[in-house]
């Protein structure tokens, strides 16, 4: 969900779960913020995820490239403890 865009600044909420959001077909952040998404900067509020499965982090490691390819940045904000543990200590998701 867009909450919010102020310039190249785009705040965008995510709920429920994360697994396969991106498909050749389908890509959640040019559906919502338009075929130049990736030279913005995107705060991704996951304060209301409940779940990531290995295809939801295969996706922002992908996601984390096109925005590097483009310009723009991807930045993950508020999430749930167990989820950070989880992309932090055992993915190390915080290197990228």
């Amino acid at each position: 969900t867009l909450l919010e865009r102020d310039g190249d600044v785009a705040h965008v909420a995510c709920s429920g779960e994360i697994s396969h959001l991106f498909t050749a077909d389908r890509d959640p952040f040019v559906e919502l913020l338009g075929p130049g998404c990736y030279g913005l900067t995107v705060v991704l509020d996951l304060q209301q995820t409940t779940f990531i499965e290995s295809s939801g982090i295969s996706w922002f490691v992908r996601c984390h490239t096109r925005f590097a390819k483009g310009g723009g940045k991807l930045i993950l904000h508020s999430l749930p403890p167990i989820i950070e543990d989880f992309l932090v200590k055992l993915v190390r998701l915080d290197k990228l």
